[in-house]
């Protein structure tokens, strides 16, 4: 049950959230109900076909960890934008940031490695970096 759930669910869930996302935005259709039911019967009828299964499913993780780095992003990009910046935002994404870094700090060692600088060089950098926008925020904060 829980195989069906992941190889099967999973992709329909994804297509669906995909399919009337387009919809949305596209702004073909008015009423939402007639989005959601043409976008589940797409997605229903997307399912069957194995091969978009498991191509769904071997891309899967790759696309939420995009989606999570746009997300992310985004997030940071509304602090900046706004009309009074609030630098308090910007220091905690930059301090999450810092630390998924830190955290998945050895998957990039041989990435870091090939660049100019080198692993250690680069978390240095990044470190100081993180300290100055600290400082800044906390600085920009106060006026």
């Amino acid at each position: 049950m829980a195989i069906e759930l992941y190889t099967i669910g999973v992709p329909f869930f994804f297509l669906l959230a995909i399919i009337y996302g387009a919809l949305e935005m596209a702004g073909v259709f008015k009423h939402k109900g007639v989005k959601i039911i043409l976008a589940t019967a797409i997605a229903a009828i997307s399912v069957t076909n194995s091969a978009l299964v498991e191509g769904i499913n071997f891309y899967l993780p790759y696309t939420a960890g995009f989606f999570i780095v746009v997300f992310f992003l985004r997030f940071i990009q509304k602090g900046f934008k706004s009309e009074k910046h609030d630098w308090t935002l910007i220091a905690i994404a930059a301090g999450l940031a810092l630390l998924i870094f830190v955290q998945q700090g050895e998957a990039f060692r041989t990435l870091l490695d090939r660049g100019p600088l080198g692993y250690d060089n680069m978390i240095i950098l990044i470190a100081i970096v993180f300290i100055l926008l600290m400082a800044w925020a906390s600085y920009k904060k106060e006026k």
